[in-house]
């Protein structure tokens, strides 16, 4: 074989050689790869369902940002209420319970004070026609009205 014959030869080898060397680097680089690239595709499917979750909180935020301003203003309204209504009828109210209440001591004083001379004057009373009976009887009368009839 010639020098020639040779270098073509080699030449020839060394495309093969690398051909194969290329072919197996490319085998093996894409055998080492598969893996990496499964966990890239399951992390991109990963990220696309955060995003739609994330875009599922920023629409629920915004429902309560909403909600929260709607609350805030009944809480204004209720504080108006109050303030314009029941503030006022309270403190009126309270200031007619203090004299209310000692005009209503007072008058209950009273009452037990005439529920007490009552009682007093019946007793009395009763003694006093006790008293009128026993002597319509000794003046000899058979009943109050003959004694009414015929006086002393």
């Amino acid at each position: 074989m010639t020098q020639e014959e040779m270098q073509i030869l080699s030449q020839m080898l060394d495309q093969k050689l690398e051909e194969k060397l290329e072919e197996k680097l490319d085998q093996k680089l894409n055998e080492k790869l598969a893996p990496i690239q499964a966990d890239i595709s399951e992390l991109k499917l990963d990220v696309a369902e955060l995003k739609q979750d994330v875009a599922g909180l920023k629409n629920t935020t915004a429902t309560l940002a909403l909600d929260m301003e709607n609350l805030k203003e009944a809480v204004s309204q209720i504080r108006l209420e109050i303030e314009n209504t029941f503030i006022p009828t309270i403190k009126l109210l309270a200031e007619n319970y203090v004299p209310a209440a000692t005009r209503y001591e007072k008058t209950a004083a009273e009452l037990y004070t005439l529920k007490t001379e009552h009682n007093m004057m019946k007793l009395t009373i009763e003694r006093h026609s006790n008293l009128i009976q026993r002597l319509i009887k000794k003046l000899g009368y058979s009943n109050d009205i003959a004694f009414l009839l015929n006086p002393v």
